[in-house]
Parts: C-alpha cells; sequence; structure tokens
C-alpha cells in the first residue's frame, strides 16, 4: 500500500470512526454535533504505521521493525454558535414566583419603540432571532427597557449584547467593570466579582451602589456604526457579563446565583442596522481655542473646529464682548474645511471676561446641519503675584505618620475654603508608583476644612503617597465661580500641588498591663449584700468600655445569679469604672465575678486589663454595709474595738446605731 493511500485510509479512519457523547452513542452528520455536548473520537489499534509498513507480509512488517498506533481516544466539546451556559430547553425555576421576562423593548432616540414578547416564559432562553427583528439607525442612541415582573425588588440586572463582528459569539471580559471594546453594549450593574455587588458600575461609566443597584434597566448605549444584520442578545441575571449566563460557585446555574436559580431570561433577535438617511442633529464645536473659560494674556483670535466641512453664513453676526465692560465688537470669521477662525478687530489687551458668541444657523454642513447657539469665554488677566499660595496649616493624619488604614485626611487651612472644591478624583500610589485606588475632596462641618476622601480604604500594609493637584482648593475671600479665573484676579488664591505621605502598618495588640489600683467594695471582703462596684485604676480609661454582660457565680454550686456591665460613674474622675449588677445579691453566699481580658483600656488604648476576679461573701447578718457621710447626722458611732467618736469621720469600719457599716 503506498504512503498516499495508507493516509487516505487514515483520514477516512478519523471521518468515520466512531464519534459520539459520552454514552458513545455514535454521531452521523455534522447537524448532530450542534447540540452543545461532549464527544470523543477513537481511533483503533494498527489504524496507523510508520514508513517500515509492508502490506505484502502478514504482520505488516512488524518484524522488520514497523510500529503501529495503539488504540486512543480524542475528545472534544461542541458549544455551538451563541452559546450558552446551560442545556438551551432549560425550564425557567418554578420556585421564584413571579420573576418572569414577559418582553423587551429597544427605543432608538426620536423614534418609537419596538417591543419583542417573550414566546416561552417557562424556558430561560428563548431563540427567536429568526421570528423577531429590530432596526435602528447607524450610530443612533439607543435605550433598552425590560418588561420583568418583580422588578425592581429582585434586585435582577439587564445587559444587551451585539456580535458585531458576526463570529456567532458574544465577546465580554470576565471581571472588568469597564466592558468597553467589547460586545457588552449595556450593563445595568457589574461590580466584577462574583463574590461581592456592594459596589459596581454600568455602561455608562457610573458607580452604582446602594438601592441603586435595583435598577434592572441599564443606560442608554451608541448602536453599532456599520451598517449590517448582528445578533442581538438581552439577558435578566444577577451581576454577570457572562453572555452565557451567570454561572454559580459549583459551575452550574442552579446553584445559589446561577441565572436559572434567580430567575433569569435570555432572549436573542436579530438586529438590522441602517444607515443614516436623515440628518443626525444639529452641529457642534469638538474642540476651540483658546479653550472655554480660558484665561489669555492677550487676545487675537479663536480657532473653532467641527467634525465635518462647514459654511459661513455671513448674514449672522459672531460677536466679542467684555462682561460688565465697553467692548463689543463684530469678528470676522473665516472658513477652511472644518476649521473657522474668529478673530477680533484688532489685539484685546485689556484685563477682563470676554465672551465669543456665534448665533444659531451661524455655521451649516453640506446635508444641511447647522449650529445652535453657543458662547465660549476667555478671560485677560493683569500681571500678579503667584496665586497658588493657599496653603494648609494642619492634616490629620499628620503627613509623615503611621497609621493602621488610611480612609481619610482631614486639611486644615488658616481661613475660610470657597463652597467650589475640584472633585475630580486624583490617584493614591504605593512606593512603587502603582495606583492603588483614588481620592477625591469633599467638606466637613468645619468651614476651614478640605477632607479627602478615598475611594477604598487602604489596610495593606506600605508607603503611600496622594499628590493634590494645583487650583482644586480655593479661599473663599475673592472667589468667584462665573469669572474664568475662578477671582484670582480679585484676590483669590489656590492652593498649589502638595503631596502627603502615609505608612500604614498594623496596630499592635494592645498590652494587658493595665492592672486596677483599689476596688470599693475591696476584693474578698464581706458585704451586707452585694451591689455595685467602682473600681479605681492608675491611669485615665478609655471613652468607651466593653458592656457585654459579665456572670456574678455562686462559688458553691457554680450557677449564675445575675449579671454585670461595665459603666462610667457619675460625676467622678475619668480614672474609674462601675460594675453596675442588674440585680443586687442579697442571698448568703461567696459570689465571683471575672471580667474578661481587653474589656478596658487605657485613655490612649495602648494597654488593657488582664482578666482579673471579684471574690465577695454576703452575709446579711455579719457583714458590713457601706454608707456615705452625709448620711450619718444624729447617730450613735463607735469603732470597732468599742471607742465612741464624733465629727467627720474617715473612710472605713464603725458600728453606727448597733450595726457594722462601712463609710466611704
Amino acid at each position: 500500500m503506498s504512503k498516499f493511500y495508507k493516509i487516505f485510509s487514515l483520514l477516512l479512519v478519523a471521518c468515520f470512526a466512531t464519534v459520539g457523547a459520552w454514552a458513545q452513542t455514535p454521531v452521523k452528520t455534522v447537524e448532530d454535533l450542534e447540540n452543545g455536548a461532549a464527544y470523543s473520537i477513537t481511533v483503533p489499534e494498527q489504524s496507523i504505521y510508520d514508513e517500515w509498513y509492508n502490506e505484502f507480509v502478514e504482520d505488516k512488517g512488524v518484524s522488520s521493525g514497523a510500529t503501529y498506533n495503539p488504540e486512543f481516544t480524542l475528545s472534544f466539546t461542541v458549544t455551538g454558535t451563541y452559546p450558552i451556559n446551560f442545556d438551551k430547553d432549560t425550564a425557567a425555576n418554578p420556585n421564584i414566583a413571579g420573576r418572569v421576562l414577559n418582553g423587551v423593548t429597544l427605543t432608538e432616540s426620536g423614534k418609537s419603540g419596538q417591543t419583542i414578547a417573550v414566546a416561552n416564559t417557562s424556558k430561560i432562553y428563548n431563540d427567536q432571532h429568526e421570528t423577531a427583528t429590530l432596526t435602528c439607525t447607524a450610530g443612533s442612541t439607543l435605550t433598552a427597557a425590560f418588561d420583568y415582573t418583580g422588578a425592581p425588588g429582585s434586585w435582577m440586572h439587564g445587559y444587551v449584547f451585539i456580535d458585531t463582528d458576526n463570529d456567532k459569539e458574544f465577546s465580554f471580559r470576565e471581571g472588568d467593570m469597564d466592558q468597553t471594546g467589547t460586545e457588552v453594549y449595556a450593563y445595568a450593574f457589574y461590580s466584577g466579582d462574583f463574590t461581592n455587588d456592594n459596589s459596581g458600575k454600568n455602561n455608562a461609566g457610573q458607580t452604582v451602589t446602594g438601592n441603586d443597584r435595583a435598577n434592572i434597566n441599564p443606560p442608554s448605549f451608541t448602536a453599532p456604526t456599520t451598517p449590517g444584520t448582528y445578533r442581538i442578545r438581552f439577558k435578566v441575571d444577577w451581576n454577570s457579563v457572562d453572555p452565557g449566563g451567570q454561572k454559580a460557585a459549583d459551575g452550574t446555574v442552579t446553584s445559589q446565583n446561577g441565572i436559572a436559580a434567580n430567575g433569569g431570561y435570555i432572549v436573542d433577535a436579530t438586529l438590522e442596522v441602517t444607515g443614516s438617511t436623515t440628518p443626525e442633529g444639529p452641529i457642534a464645536p469638538v474642540s476651540i481655542t483658546p479653550a472655554d473659560q480660558s484665561e489669555v494674556e492677550s487676545f487675537t483670535s479663536a480657532t473653532i473646529t467641527f467634525e465635518e466641512d462647514v459654511t459661513y453664513d455671513e448674514l449672522i453676526e459672531v460677536t466679542i464682548a467684555q462682561r460688565n465692560g465697553l467692548y463689543y465688537q463684530k469678528a470676522t470669521v473665516s472658513v477652511d474645511g472644518a476649521t473657522v477662525t474668529v478673530s477680533a478687530p484688532e489685539e484685546i489687551t485689556e484685563a477682563g471676561t470676554y465672551a465669543i458668541s456665534v448665533p444659531a444657523g451661524a455655521f451649516s454642513t453640506a446635508d444641511g446641519r447647522t449650529n445652535e447657539a453657543f458662547t465660549t469665554m476667555f478671560a485677560i488677566t493683569e500681571p500678579a503675584g503667584p496665586a497658588d499660595t493657599f496653603v494648609y496649616t494642619s492634616v490629620v493624619p499628620a503627613d509623615g505618620s503611621e497609621v493602621a488604614e488610611l480612609s481619610s485626611i482631614t486639611v486644615t487651612y488658616p481661613q475660610w475654603v470657597c463652597d467650589y472644591i475640584n472633585e475630580t478624583p486624583f490617584n493614591v500610589v504605593d512606593a512603587e508608583s502603582n495606583v492603588v485606588t483614588t481620592a477625591s475632596l469633599t467638606y466637613n462641618d468645619n468651614w476651614e476644612d478640605v477632607v479627602i476622601v478615598l475611594e477604598e480604604p487602604i489596610t495593606a500594609e506600605g508607603t503611600y503617597t496622594i499628590t493634590v493637584p494645583a487650583g482644586y482648593i480655593y479661599s473663599n475671600e475673592g472667589y468667584d465661580p462665573s469669572a474664568a479665573d475662578k477671582g484670582v484676579s480679585n484676590g483669590a488664591i489656590y492652593n498649589p500641588e502638595f503631596t502627603l505621605t502615609y505608612t500604614v502598618k498594623a496596630a499592635s495588640e494592645p498590652i494587658n498591663t493595665f492592672v486596677y489600683k483599689s476596688v470599693d467594695p475591696a476584693n474578698e471582703s464581706v458585704v451586707k449584700e452585694l451591689g455595685d462596684i467602682t473600681i479605681t485604676f492608675p491611669a485615665n480609661v478609655a471613652n468607651e468600655v466593653t458592656d457585654t454582660p459579665i456572670n456574678v457565680i455562686n462559688s458553691e454550686d457554680g450557677s449564675t445569679v445575675t449579671t454585670a456591665t461595665l459603666d462610667f460613674p457619675l460625676g467622678e474622675g475619668s480614672d474609674k469604672v462601675v460594675l453596675r449588677l442588674t440585680a443586687a445579691v442579697k442571698e448568703n453566699g461567696t459570689y465571683t465575678i471575672t471580667v474578661p481580658e481587653g474589656y478596658i483600656y487605657d485613655y490612649d488604648e495602648a494597654i488593657c486589663n488582664p482578666e482579673f476576679t471579684l471574690t465577695y461573701t454576703v452575709d446579711t447578718v455579719n457583714g458590713i454595709s457601706t454608707v456615705t457621710i452625709d448620711s450619718l447626722e444624729g447617730k450613735t458611732i463607735y469603732t470597732i474595738d468599742g471607742r465612741k467618736v464624733s465629727g467627720k469621720l474617715q473612710r472605713g469600719a464603725y458600728i453606727i446605731d448597733g450595726q457594722k457599716k462601712f463609710v466611704k
């Protein structure tokens, strides 16, 4: 047999070998492979020989060194076109009552909406691309509205996919909240993290948190700019840009948060994108030089650029006027394609704010579109000293300090900050200049303060720097929000660029060396009843103590007779805490109270209490009661050894009216 014949035979073996699903069911046609299942091809032993093959001998040349293949199996999975992550006939989840996708409406801006009714709401997937066709204009603005019973309380989200390259699948980037450049055209919410939906974004780039996450309808989006026929997919799912449907942690769609478990749906249709046949609206400048609100030393002309060539209607005047001034002149206008030059009659050098006013219809394109009226501003300022002199007086936490967590920084200025701050985020970088998060400015209740708030708190150890650009913070004095220079010409000043550096270092655990100095009643004393206990420490106690109840234990049987909580005494020093019993103990017996470690910290929170136990014996006959000095007037008082006393008493035990008492 020739080599060509043997190769041809091998091709036949590959083509006609046993092909089937994992159950080894034979497959006869290519169409049978379009079901998204897994398959294998088994090549029998001795189907392929090496070059020493000899067809004329019985052993085919094996005795002369020829070798042949062992039996081997090739396995593969056919996903089919526009794959989904479950069987296409999977039924909708019957256990989530009321969650039904009834239809989807696609609306092009300025036109009536087009609605697709879901053909079979009892199935998760409905392929209606042969029966449902939507149309739109290339580059138009589209809005998708999902008629989903149960929204918005279901917290499900709407997604739109368009196969713009017609490769029979929808591209997406798993884990990326920005799907620009993929075929995910619209999405109501995506956090990029299957395990955390606290915050995400939509296709407009807006941050979505809180109850806004329950909105099923995504923002508007732009249609494909190339006319053609495309597959469009509408999906209702939870926090997933996967066009095949969210898979649960175990890889299925039926476990927790899978598309089937959550009551999601997928509907495919056809989208016909046509070319623009009518003007798309007014024209607008794409750039203006000098830019709107910019400052210049003098002015001669401005350049206005449109997207396409324009012509100028000379009957319409373009003017240059000084705000609150006497200057008002008709400008000279020249056009070169898409570029328009607006010139003053002569160079303007007088300080002030000026406006170039362009009336509606001054410029038009070949298809008849015209501009809407617009104004661009510029300011000519007198030479002045530097305006970037608004320097902060203090920062909390201090610049260069160590912190356990970096989340916000309060910057204090020597005078009031104006009610304008630039809220554009700026970067927070680590020691290797990697951007770890962003920060932005806001206010607190103090008018001299500005707060730098990090988008994500930093707890990872390391050194981080935050650079606030110049001009983000203005002084209140002289500030004018309507002026191109924000009032700098009137004395307003703003911050220079400044950088703050912090080292994040995990806080060390407090050392349990905060030991009490005294206890009243004294530890191991005998009392007539056990009530509140005052504990004095050698230094001031922190402003908060742990208020978790502590058991009061009967030493004889180990039972809990009541509980106590830590509190602060009224009108006494800040070095004391009080164990307040829920109910006073009045039955004879011995009782213990164990205060766990870490319930009480010193004022600086550097050290905490070790675990300690207080023991008291309640003796209703022989126990000593506690009284205050103010309650002793008119009473007969003896010391414990029988000497009568009067006047001011020292702290200690006495016989008062025949009973043992303790004077505080």
